[in-house]
């Protein structure tokens, strides 16, 4: 790529100041460093070298330099916001997942469980069920255990507090 830049006289004037001037931001005192090194012909690793920056970065400065002059040292592009939106149609199919079907060897579903089922991040079912009001670790249902012996247990577990109930009554009714 080629590293000369052809830098007017103002325009160098312009970069030196702003180079010397201790209150200026330091990213514009580096662009300004690559602007210059450029106007020198210094080549693109010795600018990087010396500015500590990529030399993807010294090339993008000698580009936007040379396209729009000094006023594009000044301001950055617009990006992009950082988190990219999901789609509606998949946050529906999770929504939707998560209400009708049960995963395997569960009683409900778990962000990572659903993240893997759906080929999606775990921070994004979060996300989702958050902006649902889904909560499907708190079920207003009462959830069947998967433990083969259940019945048995709830059974054990049970009978005293159903034959308490039955003594109670006996006592209170007078025998009834």
């Amino acid at each position: 790529m080629k590293t000369d830049v052809d830098v007017r006289a103002q325009d160098r004037v312009l970069l030196e100041r702003l180079v010397g001037d201790r209150n200026a931001p330091a990213k514009l005192v580096w662009r300004a460093q690559i602007v210059l090194a450029s106007a020198d012909v210094k080549s693109v690793k010795a600018i990087a070298r010396a500015t500590g920056k990529s030399k993807p970065c010294v090339w993008r400065w000698q580009r936007r330099f040379a396209e729009a002059g000094v006023e594009s040292l000044k301001r950055d592009k617009t990006r992009p916001p950082g988190r990219k939106q999901l789609a509606p149609d998949l946050k529906a199919k999770v929504l939707a997942k998560t209400a009708s079907e049960t995963p395997p060897d569960a009683t409900h579903w778990s962000v990572r469980t659903m993240a893997k089922a759906m080929g999606i991040s775990h921070t994004s079912v979060q996300r989702i069920w958050r902006e649902a009001g889904l909560k499907p670790h708190l079920s207003a249902k009462f959830k069947v255990s998967n433990d083969p012996q259940f019945e048995e247990k709830v059974t054990e577990h049970c009978r005293p507090l159903h034959d308490a109930r039955r003594i109670a009554r006996m006592v209170l009714c007078g025998g009834r």
